[in-house]
């Protein structure tokens, strides 16, 4: 037994100092990486990390002694090749004009506003390469993860790796101003490898609002004053772009706070009957809810998980452009902004056919502010709340060198399972159509009993069947517009000269059109066209004049700030006890709602 216990000593001590070499070793890692990886485009994560291990509610009696972290982190592919600064006429990948609102509102008028008059559930329809085939058990629950960091999920073993990643540094520290990011970037272009790199290529930085402000900050600075700015020049050659994960998360977390009314009294199996129902409806509660249900859950929740990870580039776009909707109607600052942002980097990329589009098209799931969540991940499972800065430091650059290389822990690591069944699935899905059932027979029955107030700049509506009075936001977008939708008639086009008869619909925004009409007015909404172009233009000025202020402040003004979305792991499951007579009940539900028509 000594010797046993003598072995295990040693082994562990020998432990200890292989990981000390290995820390030791990690600048000469860093610069043997991008070496083997220079023909390659790089994915640069820049992210704050604090070393948090339980969930916990800000109080005025105690303070927080978390440590708080920079981590810097890089990924290629040998599939994506690198990124040229310039295009084939020397044009620069940094747009000129700053965020340009005129070819925003072009490409709405040209190609995207028709899309935006059917709600995405319908649009989708069109998406074949995305949405063409029957789902398995495995995809949906796999999409059940998405937003699930821990590396020990069995189902997401596979796409949970960090192959091909490479921890650049972790820094003690944080990231408040524009000054904070210009040292991190300072630090990454005094790499030789990398200062090499920049000389004829780009990096490619999916970040969150505070990343994208203060890096697109930095760049408009050195475009207007050049060397005067202090800046470095490589700072032109680190393109930002709106992370798809943080929009993601954002913009669930917006519908599902927004709309939490109706989710506290929580649609496909329900579908056809309820439109049949309100196919020519303009109540405004009615109206809210199959925006809600066919229109704006659906987008936010395939975002991520389906259209980028999908791959499709004008699908990605289009989703883009319909999320940034919902933030601007629903007033989410900051992120009302972002979308706006990429948007008008991509179009200008377009004109100029800048090589990144081919990169955008055949290589879309690069473009990921993934990996760096998930290297968090690992490093909160390694490592304890008692640990000093210097020993989660270390720790970091060890699981950088060591991931992948353990089969010892790949074997006896303790995976958490996810515990829905096919079954439980199934049966949550029937309890959520019984429920909407219930609900839309009563919006049924309160239909023309919707009344409103005006609150200051905005008006208030009291829905009868949710028991609530609601900002105007929550509607659909024509009830946000300068001429709502008209509750008596059916077509809302002020050149209307048809008899009610005449046949026509509702479009998601809300507004009604006789077909001819629709027709006389290029398939577009007028009312929310002009809408969103006004969104459009004072958006993208308000961003444009924040990039151009001043960053001598330490820290960014409280006006700039907006909660972030928390990423932390949470892995309690919740237990789902299936209802064997939930068929019977949805039948019921089924013939009771149609004969309330």
């Amino acid at each position: 037994m000594c010797y046993l216990l003598a072995g295990f000593n040693n082994k562990f001590i020998n432990g200890v100092k292989k990981d000390i070499q290995l820390a030791n070793l990690h600048q000469q890692t860093v610069k043997d990486y991008i070496v083997d990886n220079k023909n390659y485009l790089f994915i640069l994560n820049i992210d704050d990390y604090h070393n948090i291990h339980t969930v916990r509610q800000p109080d005025t009696t105690t303070t927080s002694n978390a440590l708080h972290f920079i981590t810097i982190l890089m990924k290629s592919s040998s599939q994506v090749p690198t990124v040229p600064f310039n295009n084939t006429t020397n044009q620069l990948i940094q747009n000129p004009k700053g965020i340009d609102s005129r070819n925003i509102i072009f490409q709405l008028n040209l190609q995207y506003m028709k899309y935006l008059s059917v709600t995405y559930q319908k649009r989708k329809k069109s998406f074949t390469n995305l949405f063409g085939l029957h789902e398995s058990h495995e995809e949906r629950t796999e999409r059940l993860l998405v937003h699930s960091y821990d590396i020990r999920i069995a189902e997401r073993k596979n796409d949970r790796n960090l192959k091909n990643t490479k921890l650049i540094d972790l820094l003690e520290g944080n990231l408040h101003s524009t000054k904070d990011y210009l040292s991190v970037i300072q630090l990454i272009i005094d790499i030789p490898e990398l200062h090499t790199y920049l000389e004829k290529n780009i990096l490619i930085a999916p970040m969150d609002y505070p990343g994208q402000k203060n890096v697109r900050r930095a760049v408009v600075h050195r475009m207007i004053n050049g060397e005067r700015s202090d800046i470095p020049p490589q700072i032109l050659n680190i393109v930002p772009l709106i992370g798809p994960l943080h929009v993601s998360l954002n913009s669930q977390e917006t519908v599902f706070l927004v709309n939490y009314d109706f989710f506290e009294k929580m649609m496909l199996l329900v579908k056809e009957p309820i439109q049949n129902h309100f196919n020519n409806c303009k109540d405004p509660e009615a109206r809210m809810f199959i925006d809600l249900l066919d229109n704006i859950i659906p987008l936010v929740l395939d975002f991520y998980p389906i259209i980028f990870r999908g791959g499709c580039w004008e699908t990605y776009k289009e989703a883009m452009l319909r999320i940034w909707t919902i933030f601007y109607r629903y007033r989410r600052k900051n992120y009302n902004k972002l979308p706006l942002a990429f948007l008008s980097d991509v179009f200008y990329w377009q004109d100029i056919k800048h090589p990144i589009v081919k990169t955008f098209k055949t290589s879309l799931h690069i473009f990921n502010d993934y990996y760096v969540e998930n290297f968090h991940s690992s490093i909160r499972h390694q490592t304890n709340s008692f640990n000093t800065a210097q020993q989660i430091i270390h720790q970091a650059k060890v699981i950088d060198q060591t991931r992948g290389k353990n089969s010892f822990t790949e074997v006896f690591s303790n995976n958490h399972n996810i515990i829905y069944t096919e079954k439980q699935l199934e049966f949550l899905e029937k309890k959520t159509a019984i429920f909407l059932l219930d609900l839309f027979q009563n919006v049924w029955n309160n239909r023309g009993h919707t009344t409103k107030k005006k609150v200051k700049k905005y008006w208030q509506y009291n829905l009868p069947t949710l028991g609530k009075i609601v900002d105007e936001k929550v509607l659909p977008i024509g009830w946000n517009s300068s001429c709502p939708p008209k509750l008596d008639r059916l077509c809302d086009w002020d050149k209307c000269a048809l008899s009610s008869e005449a046949p026509g619909s509702i479009l998601s925004c809300g507004h009604g059109f006789h077909v001819e009409c629709f027709n006389q007015a290029n398939e577009k909404c007028p009312y929310c066209y002009k809408y969103l172009c006004n969104g459009i233009k004072d958006n993208c000025m308000t961003f444009q004049n924040m990039l151009n202020k001043k960053f001598d402040d330490d820290k960014e003004s409280s006006e700039d700030l907006e909660d972030q979305v928390n990423l932390q792991d949470d892995n309690n499951d919740e237990i789902v006890s299936a209802d064997e007579d939930i068929n019977r009940k949805l039948e019921e539900a089924l013939e009771s709602f149609n004969l309330c028509r």
